[in-house]
């Protein structure tokens, strides 16, 4: 790799964008640089559940449900445009951090009306693409996570 003082932005750009798949530094600030990839779990089906279950009200997932079924990488589930994040009223005093709801699309996966892509690829916070297989809510709710699956990939 050439010098990053003699490396203009769109070489920086260009040595990024071909090494998504697998991964690299940012020439510029040193950092992972990687198309991330998501897969519809049990634990996402199961965060879906509780929360059609509440109704059509924003959820504080860390005060509102309990955490056995808010999975760490929650947020992903946006990327299939299944929950979305309550976005600050700059009229309202109240806090929007942390408040999510059940999107439309969310209910209707949840109810078995649609299905949903199995996997999602994101980058820098945004969806890129998604895989061609569809899963329905019955079939993500009952995939248990499985250490020999992951470790085989």
């Amino acid at each position: 790799m050439e010098n990053v003082l003699e490396m203009t932005v769109g070489e920086a750009k260009d040595l990024i964008r071909n090494n998504l798949v697998k991964g690299s530094k940012c020439p510029c600030c040193n950092q992972k640089v990687a198309l991330n990839k998501s897969t519809l779990s049990y634990k996402h089906a199961k965060l879906l559940e509780a929360m059609s279950e509440q109704g059509n009200d924003w959820i504080h997932l860390a005060t509102d449900l309990p955490r056995s079924v808010v999975p760490t990488n929650y947020a992903t589930l946006k990327y299939w445009g299944l929950i979305m994040p309550k976005v600050k009223d700059e009229n309202d005093d109240k806090p929007a951090s942390g408040y999510w709801k059940l999107t439309m699309t969310g209910r209707l996966f949840v109810e078995g009306e649609m299905t949903a892509p199995k996997d999602v690829y994101f980058f820098n916070n945004t969806k890129i693409g998604q895989s061609k297989k569809e899963v329905t809510f019955n079939q993500a709710i009952k995939k248990r996570f499985s250490y020999s699956e992951i470790m085989a990939r």
